[in-house]
């Protein structure tokens, strides 16, 4: 089925017949949906909203009114049909009846809320909130570390006098523990040091996190991987986005124990805004789980120093991850939903 007048249009449109299923698809909605007419032809709509229950509001209207209705609603939570897609898209749609073939039917058009913008707006309150939140830990580390090592010195004083060797359990626990804090303070100064700026492959990267969390986790995890083998070389931090990786795929990897499923997927990008600027090429790694889930209370603070959605978390993981992909100019976004946790790392191919 053809309509070489919509075939032209700048805004996605989208033909459906009375039962909701895809009978056309212009090029403008396969670029939006980030995939083809074939795979979108005799779908039902549902399948590309992760709410879908927005879009078939706004058909219902439209079918109520017999006319053509806009939707109230700014966000759908658009996805395509591609398993690794990464981030919701901000719309507005338009259902009207219409008729298709002699058959009743409806024509939607989709056309986003400046989400270029958005984006930008977004990165820029990420970044300066995670200016704050490094500055107002490293402040508090400080101010803890001297007392800490006075408790400690004190302790060890303690340890060391004849007449207290009753009390050496005790003052070996106060030693103990006073060690694990300053373990913490350590991680949450993370040591400011110039960059070691060279080229290498994403994959050497993933694949040695990977036999790490294998180590770490034997014959309780499943790991699967999809990468594109042709991806151009990065240039950064290796040991940096290492660490940062590795706390990423650490934290899937305690989240969806035991026997549980990760996926990493490499993927080619382009014309994408990565912390304010507009990269032509970019490389998106994906680590995708079948856990749990991110819990609802806690997932716009998720990469706040000292959340964790875990019992014993010390929720500094994912915070240090932020924070090292930050350093070699690329992004980090999550989205979760109740077995199903994706985290997407993009990093720019240029200068």
């Amino acid at each position: 089925m053809t309509f070489p007048g919509l075939d032209a249009a700048a805004t996605a449109i989208i033909l459906l017949d009375s039962k909701r299923i895809i009978l056309y698809a212009n090029p403008s909605a396969e670029n939006l949906f980030n995939t083809s007419s074939k795979t979108l032809l005799n779908q039902p709509i549902n399948l590309f909203f992760k709410t879908p229950e927005i879009i078939n509001e706004v058909i219902s209207l439209a079918t109520k009114n017999d006319c053509t209705f806009k939707s109230l609603d700014n966000t759908h939570n658009i996805y395509s049909v591609r398993s690794n897609d990464t981030e919701p898209l901000d719309l507005s749609s338009t259902a009207t009846p219409t008729t298709i073939g002699g058959k009743p039917g409806f024509l939607l058009e989709f056309s986003t809320l400046n989400s270029q913008l958005q984006k930008i707006q977004k990165d820029e309150q990420m970044l300066n909130q995670n200016q704050r939140n490094h500055e107002l830990i490293r402040n508090l580390a400080h101010e803890i570390k001297n007392p800490l090592g006075g408790l400690r010195g004190a302790a060890q004083l303690l340890a060391s006098d004849p007449k207290t060797e009753k009390l050496k359990q005790f003052t070996d626990i106060i030693i103990y523990e006073a060690d694990r804090l300053q373990n913490l303070l350590n991680r949450l100064l993370i040591p400011i040091r110039l960059p070691n700026i060279e080229k290498f492959n994403i994959h050497e990267i993933v694949r040695h996190v990977i036999h790490l969390a294998q180590a770490e986790y034997p014959n309780k995890i499943t790991f699967h991987e999809k990468f594109d083998v042709s991806l151009p070389d990065l240039t950064g931090d290796k040991e940096q986005l290492i660490q940062a990786v590795l706390n990423i795929v650490r934290n899937a990897s305690q989240a969806v124990m035991p026997d549980g499923q990760i996926m990493i997927s490499t993927e080619i990008v382009r014309k994408v805004t990565i912390l304010k600027k507009m990269c032509p090429l970019a490389i998106r790694l994906t680590i995708l789980d079948n856990g749990p889930g991110i819990p609802e209370e806690i997932k716009s603070k998720i990469f706040f120093p000292l959340i964790s959605g875990r019992p014993g978390g010390s929720g500094l993981g994912l915070f240090i991850a932020q924070k090292l992909i930050n350093e070699n100019r690329g992004n980090i976004v999550v989205n979760s939903d109740p077995g199903r946790t994706m985290f997407a790392i993009v990093l720019p191919v240029c200068s």
